[in-house]
């Protein structure tokens, strides 16, 4: 078990990385110029399509063509993650659920900074009481890398305690991405269900 006091320092951490990462791209998406008909960021056109070559479940290969079709939602975190993670999926959860049968068009991937830890199977165990929109995915030091660095993601390790375990500091933005694979908002965790809800509507049409 993760002590208190590291995993406070490690949420305190991660926030203030969203936050600034959020910042950074509401700067970029010309925000001001006119009002968006979305609640979370547009990011149309700042950040680039879906694309990436990850392992799923039982290790087979998983590519953003695979979900052709489906609005996607990508999310970087870990299953050890004390807070912002179980609380995002849990988020994301409701808002999926009250699409009703839309829900059918929306996928979710749960992408591990923690390959140490995460394994395909165990990731599929943790989200499966999300539903079977949500799926978990990881793979080696350069396939994480590449995707990483392809939506500027911030993540690092912190220090081990007396037992072995650490924190991971990670981004806490939903990349939300059309049935195109073309990257539209930027979901930040202070977006209520009823919002997320909408927005998700308005992308399926």
């Amino acid at each position: 078990m993760i002590g208190s006091a590291v995993a406070k320092v490690g949420g305190v951490f991660a926030a203030a990385v969203a936050v600034c990462a959020l910042v950074a791209l509401e700067a970029c998406t010309g925000h001001g110029s006119a009002p968006s008909q979305f609640f979370a960021s547009d990011i149309s056109g700042v950040m680039p399509d879906l694309r990436f070559v990850l392992e799923g479940r039982g290790g087979r290969p998983m590519r953003a063509g695979d979900l052709h079709g489906k609005i996607v939602m990508m999310y970087f975190g870990y299953t050890h993650c004390p807070d912002s993670c179980p609380m995002e999926m849990t988020h994301i959860a409701q808002a999926i659920r009250s699409l009703g049968s839309d829900a059918r068009r929306v996928r979710v991937l749960f992408i591990s900074v923690d390959p140490r830890r995460d394994s395909p199977e165990w990731l599929a165990t943790y989200l499966a009481p999300m539903g079977q929109q949500f799926i978990g995915l990881t793979g080696g030091d350069s396939q994480l890398a590449d995707v990483i660095r392809r939506y500027r993601v911030v993540s690092g390790r912190g220090p081990a305690d007396a037992n072995g375990n650490y924190v991971v500091y990670h981004s806490t933005g939903v990349f939300v991405f059309d049935r195109k694979g073309r990257a539209r908002l930027l979901v930040q965790p202070s977006e209520t269900v009823p919002q997320l809800t909408r927005d998700m509507r308005r992308l399926l049409g």
